[in-house]
């Protein structure tokens, strides 16, 4: 028995990935063996070399208990991606607004959190977001009454040869933590990190699309 999958874009179906074997298995009697070799490891082919964003954390001047977010985003397309463009949604705490946002070289205009952005796929883009996170557990309560965590996520869409995290934690005077979710399955786990001063940079190569890159830091109390 061998069981295989493959997948294929709603919107072109023309465009299939390989059929790739999950598992494979003989049977002699009741006697089930798993033949080792019969799913070989997937030839990776990324559609972006790299997805990367860069934060830096600081103290809001405008939001009282309040953490603003400084955001560098870069996309660096292979010659094989097809999509000309890349959409994402910044999101923050209740009330936050992106400002200072430039995409591509042109300024945008402000826009209240959780904003709808396109990058082109090779495209650059930076903004502050005022108001972004909390700072304590007693800030957050009036909002998200038990909230414990604050977070820097970034979501790669499209497979990638690398995607990274950076985050200029400064701010911030608790200890993080890395995960990486699946969002095909919804399977989160624990994911190592690296530590320069005050910033954390959590790596994933060869990172599979669908996939949320997440740094959280429990809130002060």
């Amino acid at each position: 028995m061998q069981v295989t999958t493959q997948a294929w874009s709603p919107v072109l179906p023309e465009r299939r990935n390989p059929a790739r074997t999950l598992v494979s298995v003989t049977r002699s009697g009741q006697q089930w063996t798993l033949e080792a070799d019969a799913a070989p490891p997937e030839d990776f082919q990324a559609v972006l070399d790299l997805n990367q964003l860069e934060v830096q954390v600081m103290e809001s001047r405008a939001q009282l208990g309040r953490l603003d977010v400084v955001a560098q985003r870069k996309l660096v397309s292979h010659p094989r991606a097809w999509l000309d463009e890349y959409w994402e949604v910044l999101e923050g705490a209740t009330g936050a607004r992106v400002r200072e946002m430039t995409l591509d070289g042109q300024p945008q205009p402000d826009a209240p959190c959780p904003a709808r952005i396109r990058l082109t796929k090779d495209g650059v883009g930076s903004w502050r977001i005022e108001g972004a996170l909390y700072r304590s557990v007693k800030d957050a309560e009036s909002d998200h009454p038990g909230r414990a965590y604050e977070s820097i996520k970034l979501l790669n869409r499209s497979r990638a040869q690398l995607a990274q995290l950076s985050v200029n934690l400064a701010g911030v005077r608790t200890t993080p933590f890395a995960s990486v979710t699946d969002l095909t399955t919804g399977k989160e786990r624990p994911y190592p990190l690296s530590r320069a001063g005050e910033v954390v940079t959590v790596r994933y190569e060869q990172c599979p699309s669908r996939m949320l890159l997440k740094l959280a830091w429990p809130l002060e109390r």
